[in-house]
């Protein structure tokens, strides 16, 4: 396999950045993340692949630590897995920065030359594609900010302006009160409100179509109502829109009302939601802890599949909670928690334990805030984020 060294740093410089390593060019080198269509999916597999070679080109523990291989091992882990500046990680081995470019330099040249030796095998058949866009939406990524949802639904009418005369339909739109700002991503928002008025047009059994935005206690919401025929469904009508909703965890609801009035509402927070990140490598338990959160605007949930990226997902996200499992493959979840207080970054962020292990006293002595052994309720899992803020 011809994998360069520019490849390899390019991809180790971006680990981190889900969207760019995806993209990165080592990404398609490497038949089995290159037959992975999903994005999210085939950067989370040369983030792995990648994690693992650089464990493997750890010295044997005979070896001096401060042997060309062994500096070499260092400088390449502190400088992508840890986050860490050439400056500062010279400074720690104690030697000079020339010095610590030059170990680099040979490491991710060791590593290149590692990718390329290694006998990877030919991509498995591709097996029938699912829906292209549901596919896409399930790793949307989010970039949140306040969001003037005035001005957005403001935007998004106009857009859908063309498409409306072209139908021979009109709006009645309403905007209730100028301090609509909510928390979201303002791309994602602009698209889903243009999905969800052309929707309403397309779908509109008579010429009149009715949106308005406004706002309910800590809730920003955009509502659309429209007549439609009798063989239409609501599912079928905002299919697109609902994706693209549920896809952000964003609060949607479908309804028929009296004389066959179709209404859609879109939620979203007004205030600012606390990041939770979860360090769990079992899917399905990050979907129920997701499914539980689903009830409140309060919280957004962040993922670490992988432990070992753990503590530099901790020190970028600044999260007000973390959930932690133990029995993880790749790294114990015990050394991610011992790893999480030893670092002044993470020192003081609330960690929850959930595991299937019933070792609080272990957990407690290691500096867990709290511990719930699997399976946790929601009633179990909501109350200990809460009496962790308190």
């Amino acid at each position: 396999m011809q994998v360069s060294t520019e490849e390899v740093k390019e991809a180790l410089e971006c680990l981190y950045n889900s969207a760019a390593l995806a993209r990165a060019r080592l990404a398609t080198r490497i038949p089995e993340v290159s037959a992975i269509a999903d994005p999210p999916t085939r950067a989370q597999r040369l983030r792995s692949i990648l994690l693992d070679a650089i464990e493997l080109l750890e010295p044997a523990p005979a070896r001096p630590a401060n042997s060309p291989a062994g500096r070499s091992y260092e400088v390449l882990y502190r400088r992508f897995i840890e986050g860490l500046s050439v400056a500062e990680i010279a400074d720690e081995l104690h030697v000079s920065r020339r010095q610590a470019y030059r170990d680099l330099d040979a490491a991710v040249e060791g590593l290149a030359e590692f990718l390329r030796s290694y006998p990877w095998q030919p991509p498995p058949e591709k097996e029938p594609s699912e829906d292209p866009l549901l596919r896409e939406l399930q790793h949307v990524p989010s970039r949140l900010t306040e969001v003037n949802v005035a001005e957005s639904f403001r935007l998004a009418m106009e857009l859908v302006k063309p498409l409306a005369q072209k139908q021979g339909k009109s709006i009645r739109a309403e905007v209730r009160g100028e301090q609509l700002v909510a928390t979201a991503d303002s791309s994602l928002l602009s698209q889903l409100l243009v999905q969800m008025l052309g929707a309403a047009i397309r779908s509109a059994a008579s010429s009149q179509v009715t949106a308005t935005a406004d706002r309910e206690q800590e809730t920003v919401r955009v509502t659309v109502q429209l007549p439609i025929h009798g063989s239409l469904s609501a599912e079928a009508v905002f299919a697109q829109a609902r994706a693209l909703a549920e896809a952000q965890h964003l609060g949607w609801r479908e309804e028929i009302l009296a004389g066959g009035q179709l209404q859609a509402t879109l939620s979203l927070p007004s205030r600012e939601r606390r990041v939770l990140l979860v360090i769990e490598d079992n899917p399905e338990a990050v979907e129920l802890y997701r499914r539980y959160l689903s009830a409140s605007d309060e919280w957004q949930l962040m993922e670490a599949p992988d432990p070992r990226i753990s503590l530099e997902l901790a020190r970028r996200l600044r999260p007000a909670a973390i959930v932690l499992d133990i029995l993880m493959a790749r790294e114990s979840g015990w050394k991610v928690l011992q790893t999480l207080r030893l670092h002044p970054d993470t020192a003081r962020v609330p960690i929850i334990v959930c595991s299937v292990f019933d070792d609080q006293d272990l957990g407690a002595a290691l500096g867990a805030t709290a511990y719930l052994k699997k399976p946790v309720s929601q009633l179990q899992f909501l109350g200990a984020l809460q009496r962790c803020l308190r």
